[in-house]
């Protein structure tokens, strides 16, 4: 080999992709007669089918190797995928190998397979070696020389997958078209030496049948795959932190991004790498242990609208639902496997046609295959508003608003493209274009301590508050009062009592009118229209009571039924009766020695219908002063109204004259 220069390959594609759909090519060398499919130059050596494998040899006195190559009626001029297996039974110092190229060397010439050819295997150096290459030579030592191995080359020009015995070798950005498969060597050497013995046990070649155009992004791609993902680190390990292994989510999204013409909010191309950058510099972007956040990629989009960088916005949905409708409708639903996300752009009566971040050879899926939910992005310049909470799934939630059950609950996870652990599951409740109000959760957390739930709160343009409440083992409730105006977001453990009652209004003294009792409730959460409950007490009497019969409840409706009685009130309603004439013109000496019309004037008033110990006295008194001779007469006018302990009065009597001589006057 010469000039051999090893190369770190960075690229991004955007191109078609072909589904394998068609073989156009199958050799599984059962009969001599499989000859016929290749061009055979045998030169020094010895080019035989046996056992069911081609094998290609050379004795160590040869200076030229056989040469093989298959007739170009076998090879479509868009050729997916070929896969070989093959096995070298000896190693020889002299190279020869199996290559994947757009051209056949000319017998007799020396060719550069390394830094030309798309892929190849090849043999060389002291003591020998068996290599595996990839334009632009980048090459890597394959162990167990002698045992049988398969060489798989998938893809299309510009970017070509490798894998090895099923392992993911690398990705070549060869923008050659696959046109050629050759074995062996057709240069002549000057000196002699050992050659291998090649021997090729099964060819297949897959032929595609265009579909229509769709960007393909790899999260192995040598751009990216090796930087961390999220804060992976933390959850996975230094070892274990990489797009690679867990890009498959934001590896899709960049696909439709890029289908959608959007770039990243600062003009860069949205590659999964700067989406990621994006995500770990929001509030929302990860959730849990590296769940991609779909809806901080809606708000996203918005942002590269309004810097010019996007002509429209993406709005999500997520769902159970078969993705046929949305492809159909022309979206790029992005479907969850089982934690492994690949997006679909097309459909067949049975099957899905699909671009796998993790597999650029993998083309289709059967529809009756497992799909866990189907993450849809749709174009819009209209509401970005969405209630989403995350908890763990040994946190069960149920959300409902004004009595109704609202939102969809999903467990998620991503699995580890290359080793075998995964995220861990998280559970999302997703409630979309949620209405202004409080919404009630309820939580039941099976876990043995305190977990928190958190809830992200996104207004009409994407914005999002995050809000996180700890929840204690058991069941709890809670209300979310949320507004899609942007309005923080509030949360409170939801009040299950219903009001209690405190107390009723006391009565003293008398009154002249009914007098109304009034019920006093306390709650935190009494609905802003509650009146207090009432009863009237009209009856006379004292000590007299009324009862009410009433239902409470707060604004959560809990409610409780009551059964009230008043404080008793003392209630008279009348007036004491008309005062009657109690006096005649004169003195009244036997009356008068003791009395005073502040205190003693109902002791001559009768007949009025109220118990005299309950009056008191309102005397109007006219002094007319009469000097006679002596004895001198002292002329009183007196006119008495009464008044009961209720304030009532009575209707006054007539005005009495009373003459009063000094010899009696007392007062």
């Amino acid at each position: 080999m010469k000039n051999l220069l090893l190369k770190s390959v960075c690229f991004v594609v955007l191109g078609l992709f072909y589904p394998s759909d068609a073989f156009a090519f199958v050799d599984e060398f059962n009969t001599q007669s499989s000859l016929d499919n290749y061009n055979v130059s045998t030169n020094s050596g010895s080019v035989v089918v046996e056992s069911g494998k081609l094998i290609l040899s050379a004795p160590s006195s040869a200076k030229h190797f056989p040469y093989v190559s298959l007739k170009n009626e076998h090879m479509d001029e868009q050729v997916e995928s070929i896969s070989i297996d093959f096995r070298y039974s000896y190693v020889g110092i002299f190279g020869a190998g199996i290559i994947v190229d757009d051209n056949y060397p000319v017998n007799g010439n020396n060719y550069d397979v390394g830094s030309n050819s798309i892929v190849w295997t090849w043999n060389w150096g002291a003591p020998p070696k068996l290599r595996l290459g990839m334009y632009p030579f980048i090459h890597s030592e394959i162990f167990n020389q002698t045992g049988l191995h398969n060489l798989k080359i998938s893809g299309s020009p510009g970017m070509y997958e490798i894998y090895l015995d099923d392992i993911f070798q690398g990705t070549t950005n060869s923008s050659k078209q696959i046109d050629s498969l050759w074995f062996g060597n057709p240069d002549i050497v000057s000196t002699t030496s050992s050659w291998p013995v090649i021997e090729i046990d099964r060819i297949q070649i897959n032929n595609a049948v265009a579909v229509p155009s769709f960007p393909y992004l790899s999260q192995r791609d040598p751009a990216w795959k090796d930087l961390p993902y999220d804060n992976a680190s933390v959850w996975a390990g230094d070892q274990a932190n990489t797009i690679e292994r867990w890009g498959c989510a934001i590896t899709s999204v960049a696909m439709v991004l890029r289908e959608y013409g959007v770039k990243m909010p600062n003009g860069d191309e949205a590659n999964p790498d700067k989406i990621n950058g994006w995500l770990l510099s929001q509030p929302d972007g990860y959730i849990g242990n590296g769940l991609l956040n779909w809806l901080a990629i809606s708000r996203m989009t918005r942002e590269s609208r309004e810097s010019g960088h996007a002509d429209k916005d993406l709005e999500f949905t997520k769902s159970f639902a078969s993705p046929s409708d949305e492809l159909t409708a022309g979206l790029f639903p992005i479907i969850d496997e089982g934690g492994h996300f690949v997006t679909l752009f097309d459909q067949s009566e049975d099957s899905y046609l699909l671009n796998d971040p993790n597999n650029a050879t993998r083309s289709s899926k059967l529809k009756s295959e497992l799909i866990r939910s189907v993450n849809t992005y749709y174009p819009s310049n209209t509401d970005l508003s969405y209630i989403m909470i995350v908890t763990d799934p040994l946190i069960d939630i149920n959300a409902t608003y004004s009595g109704s059950a609202v939102g969809t609950k999903y467990d998620e996870e991503i699995s580890d493209d290359v080793g075998s652990g995964g995220t861990g599951p998280g559970r999302i409740l997703y409630i979309p274009k949620p209405s202004a109000g409080d919404y009630t959760l309820t939580v039941s957390n099976t876990k043995s301590d305190e977990g928190p739930i958190k809830i992200y709160s996104y207004d009409t343009n994407g914005n999002v508050d995050v809000t996180t409440q700890p929840v204690t083992p058991g069941s709890s409730n809670w209300v979310v009062s949320y507004n899609p105006d942007g309005t923080d977001p509030t949360i409170s453990e939801l009040d299950t009592t219903p009001p209690s009652y405190t107390g009723t209004n006391s009565f003293t003294g008398w009154y002249n009118q009914p007098q109304i009792a009034t019920f006093s409730f306390a709650d935190p959460n009494m609905p802003s229209d509650f009146v207090s409950p009432t009863c009237t007490i009209s009856r006379e009497g004292k000590n007299r009571t009324c009862s009410v019969n009433v239902l409470v409840c707060d604004k959560y409706n809990n409610c409780a039924s009551h059964n009230l009685t008043s404080n008793p009130a003392n209630i008279d309603l009348r007036p004491p009766g008309r005062v009657k004439h109690v006096w005649g013109i004169g003195v009244r000496p036997f009356s008068l020695i003791s009395w005073t019309p502040s205190r003693d004037a109902t002791k001559y008033i009768v007949n009025w219908g109220t118990d005299k110990s309950s009056l008191t006295n309102q005397i109007e008194t006219r002094d007319n002063w009469l000097w006679l001779p002596t004895p001198k007469v002292r002329h009183i006018y007196v006119k008495v109204t009464a008044a009961d302990r209720a304030g009532n009065l009575s209707k006054a009597s007539q005005v009495e004259k009373i003459n009063v001589t000094p010899y009696y006057w007392r007062w």
